[in-house]
């Protein structure tokens, strides 16, 4: 009887000390989880915040590349714009002196050994004005215009131009023109007196 008080004791102390280990076991592993679920977001966040400054840092790459690229590729594209404006503007040119030179077919037929005053002195005031946009003719005083008089000689039209001048006391002779026997238009040479075909289809202009 007495050893059984003994013993009973002992049994008490030795459970007591396994429920301590149980609860210690218990803290350890709430601990634990608690600790995980603390730690686990901030890897991901961190896993994340890596996996997006490698994406801005290819974006940016990518973006530098494109723009390098684009800027290698300007001058070629202003020397072709360059290339394609001279080309448009030579055949602006080109286009220009074509229809400015150019006879229509109706005009190719006019017979100009039969042409009526109004229509030779048309065709002489037509040369004189291209002359004047291309900068190698005469400018006619704004206060003295040109007269042209058409005179018949030796069976050929003549006009001459000529300008009122020293106050209207004389018509001073700017230049000639006539139609020779094959109805071309001839202008006469200031330094000698002979005739040069000038044109040869009505309203030409040279």
């Amino acid at each position: 009887m007495r050893q059984d008080k003994y013993r009973q004791p002992q049994y008490q102390k030795n459970k007591g000390t396994v429920i301590l280990w149980v609860l210690v076991a218990l803290f350890a592993i709430v601990l634990g989880t608690l600790l995980w679920q603390i730690f686990k977001p901030t890897e991901v966040a961190t896993t994340n915040s890596t996996s997006a400054t490698t994406t801005l840092s290819s974006t940016t790459a990518t973006s530098a590349t494109l723009t390098t690229s684009s800027r290698a590729k300007e001058p070629t594209s202003s020397t072709s714009s360059s290339s394609t404006l001279d080309s448009t503007t030579t055949s602006s040119s080109t286009t220009t002196t074509t229809t400015t030179n150019s006879v229509s077919d109706e005009n190719r037929q006019v017979d100009t050994t039969k042409l009526t005053t109004p229509q030779l002195q048309a065709w002489i005031a037509a040369i004189m004005e291209h002359r004047l946009q291309q900068g190698t003719g005469l400018r006619p005083d704004g206060s003295n215009p040109w007269n042209y008089n058409k005179v018949m000689r030796d069976g050929l039209a003549y006009v001459e131009i000529t300008q009122t001048a020293d106050g209207g006391a004389r018509q001073a002779l700017i230049t000639t023109f006539r139609v020779n026997a094959a109805g071309e238009l001839e202008e006469a040479n200031p330094n000698d007196g002979t005739y040069q075909v000038v044109a040869q289809y009505f309203m030409e202009v040279g």
